[in-house]
């Protein structure tokens, strides 16, 4: 199969090159976060990158064969991961919990510890569908527009939010097996991109999701219970992410 060089942070990686792809979707493929705000439509400009040498928009240049893609270094920036003081905990309750905020630029997940109703860690990261879209908007608009779009996105945003409680685990010394639940705050159409739920009825009016979540459901990530959370009044202070999920941690915990 044909194959294309990938430079970054000083290293050199070769990735195949599958026919009648865009320099967009091999990167993602190969687990590669590149800023595409507008969807990878050609309009915003931000996946531009080096292609042997030349400034290319990634999402409309189709590489050859031994091609050269440059790419910058890992995105910086500060995560705010603030939270509201825990209640008490209720006695009884053995293991952990987590709780994610689950925002559309920022994914928190927060560890807590059900027995003595502390927190236990914290880890953090950029949202691992940004290359898709920068808003929701653009993130709907992608799976309405490709054929994979909704399990594509539903796949990276899990696989994303279990590596991160798997970090917030092995930090403090506990196992996958100690994780009684997964509590995840964030708006309807996250919500819905991680459960793999379509958002076509979200796309246009009447503007009617397939669930609110407001019942118990038996959704999972890696066979733990995950519990949803709204975020109340559809906004969310800045500087306080991880605010409504630690409250329902902490009434896990309480």
């Amino acid at each position: 199969m044909s194959s294309i060089q990938i430079e970054q942070n000083g290293h050199v990686r070769t990735i195949p090159l599958p026919a009648g792809e865009t320099l967009l979707s091999v990167l993602r493929r190969a687990g590669y976060s590149i800023p595409a705000a507008c969807g990878g439509k050609g309009r915003c400009g931000k996946c531009r990158v080096p292609v042997n040498g030349v400034p290319r928009l990634a999402c409309r240049v189709y590489p050859a064969d031994g091609d050269t893609v440059t790419l910058p270094e890992t995105a910086g920036g500060t995560i705010l991961t603030g939270t509201v003081p825990l209640p008490a905990c209720r006695p009884g309750r053995t293991g952990c919990a987590a709780a994610v905020d689950l925002g559309t630029t920022t994914v928190v997940a927060r560890l807590y510890d059900l027995a003595a109703g502390t927190e236990l860690q914290t880890c953090s990261g950029w949202n691992a569908q940004a290359p898709y879209g920068a808003d929701v908007i653009s993130r709907i608009q992608y799976t309405l527009e490709k054929p994979d779009g909704l399990p594509e996105l539903s796949r990276r945003i899990r696989e994303q939010i279990w590596a991160l409680v798997s970090d917030a685990l092995a930090r403090c010394g506990r196992t996958p097996g100690t994780l009684r639940e997964i509590t995840l705050a964030g708006n309807t159409v996250m919500q819905h991109l991680f459960a793999g739920y379509s958002v076509r009825g979200i796309a246009a009016a009447p503007f009617r999701p397939e669930t609110l979540f407001a019942a118990p459901g038996d959704e999972t990530l890696h066979s733990v219970p995950v519990h949803f959370r709204s975020l109340r009044g559809g906004l969310r202070r800045r500087g306080h992410y991880g605010r409504t999920a630690g409250r329902r941690a902490g009434r896990a915990a309480g």
